[in-house]
């Protein structure tokens, strides 16, 4: 048996979430339906928030299979509303919230020029505006040792083309989470983000059939492969256990060590994305 720490922790305690409650938003596909996964097969009780009901369904069969509970809750996080709907059906439920994974994000590729005031509204709304309030709403029921965690991206610090709105809304994020773990930390409260690379998700299907952009990708990352979902959402679980209590304030990177090469390509045609 393997121990570390004051006291002896032994370590697989230490990565356990039992007995605690976590919202996840984005919970219908993707980063945010592995992530939901992921802490339930840890030992959480998951509130899985989305759009797509069907989906949402699918997953809470999946986390019920796995022995957990799980809720699900279908709402609209650009509105108050729906976001204390988040909040007052996990507390209804389960009477307790431990873990707030805000993982719910568009993404919808332009160059500078073709990038309307509408597109940059949109993405700040559901990429800038709705964890900033959900976070909000979710705080005076955070107790101390839970965790905050911001599904971020590597677009955040590197620029590539046909990403302004979606890399400066994740760099908002970014600079929001820092703030908050500062802020947060002396409540005993983690804040913290995990920064996917390039990762096959259903967002980005239409990029990846592109052929050139895949291939350019895959270059720029030294496992040499695009990351799926499943990659992604064990550090989270690691975020959101005791085996991370004293990180505050960071963002990992998971991408494979993507970006290597960040000038590998550059799309500047009308139409044609960028990438990261």
């Amino acid at each position: 048996m393997r121990y570390w720490g004051p006291g002896m922790v032994r370590t697989n305690q230490n990565f356990g979430l039992n007995g605690k409650v976590a919202i996840v938003t984005g919970a219908s596909s993707g980063i945010g339906a592995a992530i939901a996964s992921a802490l339930a097969l840890a030992g959480a009780s998951v509130v899985a928030v989305g759009r797509d009901t069907a989906r949402l369904d699918a997953i809470q069969r999946k986390i019920e299979a796995l022995g957990n509970e799980a809720a699900i809750v279908n709402a609209d996080l650009t509105s108050e509303e729906g976001i204390n709907g988040v909040v007052e059906s996990a507390l209804n439920r389960f009477g307790q919230l431990d873990i707030l994974v805000n993982s719910a994000g568009i993404f919808a590729p332009a160059s500078f020029l073709d990038t309307s005031s509408v597109d940059l509204d949109k993405h700040w709304a559901v990429n800038v505006r709705a964890p900033f309030l959900l976070t909000q709403r979710a705080l005076p029921h955070l107790r101390p040792g839970s965790s905050i965690i911001f599904i971020t991206s590597t677009v955040a610090r590197v620029g590539f083309a046909n990403t302004a709105a979606y890399s400066a809304s994740k760099a908002a994020l970014d600079g929001m989470m820092r703030v908050m773990a500062i802020e947060l930390a002396p409540r005993g409260i983690a804040v913290n983000g995990v920064a996917p690379g390039w990762t096959a998700t259903p967002m980005n299907e239409a990029i990846r059939e592109d052929a050139d952009v895949v291939a350019a990708a895959v270059s720029a990352t030294p496992c040499g492969r695009l990351a799926v979902p499943d990659d992604i959402a064990p550090s989270v679980v690691f975020l959101a256990s005791e085996a991370s209590r004293f990180i505050q304030g960071v963002v990992l990177d998971v991408g494979g060590g993507y970006p290597s090469l960040p000038n590998v390509i550059r799309r500047t045609e009308p139409g044609k994305p960028g990438w990261g």
